[in-house]
């Protein structure tokens, strides 16, 4: 029995040891993503109409939602000193894109924003083993709770909806250098691209006032509520009490982006 115990508690020294001297390293970072692969969701107008002249101008506004600040955690295991898995956690706060129509100088105003939480996991090549090392890493994007805020404002009515529920699936990739500060601290900074689209699979309509009178008591679960789905048919008048339904819809949300941040490695950099 003194020796099957001792057998254990080699083998859990050694197996501890071993995960601490290979690379088990956790790490902290954020930056900003510009928008990548633009989809046109709609379009800024200009209209004048005065003293019988009449003149309007359409110019194409395209966007990805993925733009915006992004910030989390990630946790990564190197097999050696080159080769490796990486599995990220981070949330995307999306910047706010505007359309707008103008009408004689007052203007109507369409606002879309988005946020989503993105788990990365990734492979991870690194080369040289000095304190600069450059790397880079490619894998898979897996986006949950994502939610799209769409407001539109004109002078007379407000409207709110809110786009929810599915899994988003995309690719990453990133290169980057990492600096070490010393044997287990190390920064970095990486230049980051996401390959990402989203189709939401309901949206809710959460405000609806028209000259400042709340609308929504008023508007059917029809009206208010939306199913998105890939087909759907249509037979005799719809059910107003359900929600209505929708073929899915895709929104963008690529980006590149540059990201810092920090880096504590369990085992010797060695």
């Amino acid at each position: 029995m003194k020796t099957k115990r001792l057998t254990i508690l080699l083998t859990l020294c050694v197996a501890s040891n071993f995960i601490t001297a290979q690379g088990l390293y956790f790490g902290l970072g954020g930056g900003y993503g510009f928008a990548a692969a633009k989809q046109t969701l709609g379009q800024d107008t200009k209209v004048t109409n005065t003293g019988g002249t009449f003149s309007a101008e359409y110019m194409s506004h395209p966007i990805s939602l993925g733009k915006g600040i992004n910030a989390g955690l990630f946790a990564g295991y190197m097999f050696n000193p080159n080769i490796g898995l990486e599995l990220g956690v981070s949330y995307l706060a999306g910047s706010e894109n505007v359309f707008v129509d103008e009408f004689n100088g007052s203007s109507d105003k369409d606002k879309y924003k988005a946020n989503m939480i993105r788990l990365i996991p990734t492979i991870r090549f690194t080369i040289g083993d000095k304190k600069l090392q450059p790397y880079m890493k490619a894998g898979l994007i897996i986006g949950l709770g994502a939610k799209i805020t769409n407001e539109y404002a004109s002078t007379t009515s407000e409207r709110v909806e809110e786009y929810s529920g599915g899994i988003s699936l995309g690719f990453h990739g990133g290169i980057g250098l990492t600096y070490a500060l010393n044997d287990k601290l190390s920064v970095f900074g990486e230049l980051a691209a996401n390959y990402q689209s989203y189709a939401p699979t309901k949206s809710t309509l959460t405000k609806y006032t028209v000259q400042g009178i709340d609308q929504l008591p008023n508007q059917s679960t029809y009206s208010i509520e939306t199913e998105y789905i890939d087909s759907y048919t249509v037979n005799g008048s719809p059910n107003f009490n359900a929600p209505s339904k929708s073929t899915k819809i895709f929104f963008p949300f690529s980006s590149v982006g540059i990201n810092i941040g920090i880096v504590y490695t369990m085992g010797s950099s060695k």
